[in-house]
């Protein structure tokens, strides 16, 4: 079976990330959603490993300190991040994913700016991730293909 292909979203909040990445689900119905892990608490209708991985603060703080996660980064006291483990599975398993990165535009280079990158290109298999556009960036890894939409 071949390795499933890691498509990466990433924009500043407010850009029509969830419009489209709406669309694109709809468009590629075998696409599935990359599950985040958060401490927050779930709201009204969230599924547990559905539309997150709800955590604790010690056991989200625990896969940072075993490297478990591809990135993450706090916000208003909670914390959010994509577990490793759940994107090689996938991949493995030959699933193409649909990852939904925050930028981090404290960084001055704008095609370094998205969290996780690099460990991004790692999990890709060193097939490349490109390009990293503003103000939504949508990368395909494997064989270079993009999406039409």
């Amino acid at each position: 079976m071949a390795r499933g292909k890691l498509i990466v979203m990433s924009a500043v909040s407010g850009a029509g990330k969830t419009t489209l990445q709406g669309r694109v689900l709809k468009k590629f119905p075998n696409l599935q959603y990359s599950v985040s892990a958060t401490t927050r608490a779930p709201r009204p209708g969230e599924i547990d490993g559905v539309h997150y991985h709800f955590l604790s603060v010690p056991e989200f703080k625990k896969m940072i300190e075993e490297d478990g996660l591809v990135e993450w980064m706090q916000v208003h006291n909670n914390f959010y991040g994509t577990p490793k483990k759940f994107l090689e599975e996938k991949l493995e398993e030959g699933k193409d994913l649909l990852l939904d990165l925050a930028n981090r535009f404290e960084k001055l280079e704008p095609f370094t700016a998205v969290a996780g990158e690099e460990m991004v290109k790692e999990l890709s298999q060193g097939q490349g991730m490109g390009p990293w556009v503003h103000p939504i960036r949508v990368a395909v890894s494997g064989r270079g293909e993009g999406i039409g939409l």
